[in-house]
């Protein structure tokens, strides 16, 4: 009866798990915010919505996965009524694609939200959305902050007179901070390590705002062209426009939200105990945010946001990310047979997987458990998927792997037991 007991409740358990995985947490509680990413992008928030930027931290600003470079040192945007005052902090929500602090100004409530696209628009880009809650705040102003790398030149363009900052990186790479309104004022100037870049903007009453980075690491010379597409819809004839900027970034909020909401309905963990649940549901989005794009393939990192990824870890992250999100499980067994298998059927302890060259190290060992490991991984993968491409492309492989490990049972003149 017990266990019946068990079953009916997990009948009865509520589908929708979206609000139960929100964590609404007083602001002065809250020691520091959550780390978000996506394919190309890694960044790390305080506990009022801004980026982190202390450059002692591999986890401020953004950089990216490819090349290992950061694109932006820091960005901090605060808000404040034009006739003078300041907004104050009240609380910090933890959402599964954005984080959201609110703030009293006088008896009105402002949130100020950011979130990385995920699966969903330009990947290379952050994008803060100021919404106006409950009271009257009257007409605001917003203050950017944006710390970039050393080296950075900064231009105040123009495009249809809506004023914008161009950002042109030491070497290669561009990038734009892209408002909902245009900037009316505009200042850069070099920092210790770093350029300042700091932008006003006025807020209307009655309205949203939007604010955001995007960056392109390469050379191509119209790259500042594709980063306006990704900023705002071109194809509205009278772009830019505010209500064309607000409609871009909550379409790229909702759809990312949405994404990321398909990994956690599929292969649902449902007990009795909403803890579990919880703790399950956010197990997903924090495997999703460490999935990225590295120069030699797919990969995640056990210290993100760098590029080191190592055999044991990710046979661990197989073992969950194989039940939901399988496509991307078969790319990061992909990076490991085709750059992390040595030719005696060895897999490597590890490769930082944006080097050029490739670097791998097995740290001189006859035999390791990274080895048994990924077997396990793939077994386990093609258990679940019934994959029989990936099957037939490292069974010979997995043999070599499984001779090694025989091969070492042995004793011999250089393997003495104590």
């Amino acid at each position: 009866m017990r266990l019946l007991n068990k079953v009916q409740i997990l009948l009865f358990l509520p589908l929708t798990l979206g609000a139960a995985t929100v964590y609404t947490t007083p602001v002065a509680l809250v020691g520091s915010g959550q780390s978000l990413g996506n394919l190309n992008t890694y960044v790390t928030l305080d506990r009022e919505t801004n980026i982190l930027g202390d450059p002692a931290s591999v986890r401020h600003g953004f950089r990216e996965s490819t090349n290992q470079r950061y694109y932006a040192l820091g960005w901090s945007v605060a808000m404040e009524p034009s006739a003078g005052g300041q907004a104050t902090p009240i609380d910090t929500s933890f959402h599964s694609a954005h984080q959201e602090t609110s703030y009293h100004v006088g008896t009105a409530v402002l949130r100020k939200k950011f979130f990385l696209p995920y699966e969903i628009g330009y990947p290379r880009a952050g994008h803060y959305l100021l919404e106006r809650g409950s009271g009257s705040a009257g007409p605001l102003l917003v203050r950017s902050r944006l710390l970039l790398p050393a080296g950075s030149s900064v231009e105040q363009t123009t495009l249809k007179g809506w004023k914008y900052a161009l950002i042109r990186f030491r070497g290669e790479g561009f990038a734009i901070l892209w408002g909902s309104t245009s900037a009316v004022a505009f200042e850069s100037k070099p920092l210790a390590g770093a350029v300042e870049l700091l932008t006003k903007y006025e807020w209307p009453e009655g309205e949203d705002f939007s604010l955001s980075f995007l960056y392109s690491p390469g050379q191509d010379e119209h790259a500042s062209k594709m980063l306006l597409n990704a900023a705002f819809d071109t194809n509205q004839p009278d772009a830019p426009n505010t209500r064309g900027s607000l409609l871009r970034i909550r379409h790229l909020l909702t759809e990312s939200e949405s994404a990321i909401e398909r990994y956690v309905h599929t292969a649902t963990l449902l007990t009795p105990d909403p803890v579990i649940n919880r703790a399950n549901t956010w197990s997903k989005v924090t495997q999703l945010r460490l999935q990225a794009q590295y120069r030699w393939g797919d990969g995640f990192s056990n210290n993100p946001p760098s590029d080191i990824v190592v055999g044991r870890d990710s046979m661990w992250y197989l073992m969950g990310s194989n039940y939901y999100a399988q496509a991307w499980s078969r790319k990061l067994l992909d990076l490991w047979f085709a750059h992390g298998l040595e030719p005696n059927g060895k897999f490597t302890e590890y490769m930082t997987a944006s080097q050029d060259p490739l670097f791998t190290d097995d740290y001189g060992l006859n035999i390791n458990d990274i080895t048994p490991l990924l077997i396990m991984a793939a077994s386990h993968y093609y258990s679940l998927t019934g994959d029989r491409g990936f099957l037939l492309q490292v069974y010979p492989s997995l043999l070599r792997s499984a001779e090694l490990i025989q091969s070492q049972r042995s004793a011999g003149d250089n393997n003495h037991s104590w």
